[in-house]
């Protein structure tokens, strides 16, 4: 394998560890709700830091745990549970 092909790994792991791990602090914050919550509020309340909606959008739109109704998110079996 050529050190760039190394380094391509190693940045895909880096950001598959990172979707995984923001994904996982989404579904923490939203299993404490009642109800889906819209991005805005994801962002001000998850503690999530400097994160956009742009990429939280782009996290939860890629993983089956989330489900988006009416503009809202939630985890997939709390909308559908």
């Amino acid at each position: 394998m050529s050190k760039a092909a190394a380094e391509l790994t190693k940045v895909d792991s880096a950001r598959e560890a990172a979707s995984r791990y923001l994904a996982d602090r989404i579904y923490a914050y939203l299993v404490g709700l009642d109800q889906p919550a819209k991005l805005r509020q994801l962002t001000k309340n998850a503690d999530l830091g400097e994160v956009s909606t742009r990429l939280l959008r782009h996290v939860m739109a890629e993983s089956d745990r989330f489900e988006s109704v009416d503009r809202r998110w939630g985890a997939f079996d709390q909308v559908f549970g």
